[in-house]
């Protein structure tokens, strides 16, 4: 058995904004499955599993969050394209992104402390 990738799912209020959003500023390519639904080819990912007891969260709950090389950087620019960023990344590698249709996705830095990465992960596994 092989997994070839993953299909992610956002719900939003306004999914017409949300697709703007992904298309005009993030600059996903995509294609038109019909009637405006466009589908969106995402970059490389990961996926962690976080135990709910420490988040204070209820099981089945489940996050995105886009990954940037330079977290600075990816904040002032989207935040001149329009895109509200909760929190300044100072000290921390992620903060949250909400778009125009009020639709909540994280924003977090690549991992890029060896410490952290699993010994059996090559080095650009996270690229």
């Amino acid at each position: 058995m092989a997994f070839i990738g993953a299909h992610v799912l956002i719900y939003s209020s306004d999914a017409q904004a949300t697709r703007e959003a992904l298309r005009d500023i993030f600059g996903f390519k995509h294609i038109d499955a019909g009637d405006g639904w466009l589908i969106f080819r995402l970059p490389p990912a990961e996926l962690g599993i976080h135990p709910t007891e420490s988040h204070g969260l209820a099981a089945g709950r489940h996050a995105v969050s886009l990954i940037c090389d330079d977290i600075h950087a990816t904040v002032r620019d989207l935040r001149a394209k329009g895109i509200e960023v909760g929190g300044e990344p100072a000290r921390i590698t992620a903060t949250e992104l909400l778009s125009r249709s009020r639709c909540r996705v994280a924003l977090r830095s690549r991992c890029t402390n060896p410490a952290t990465r699993s010994p059996s992960m090559p080095r650009n596994a996270l690229a």
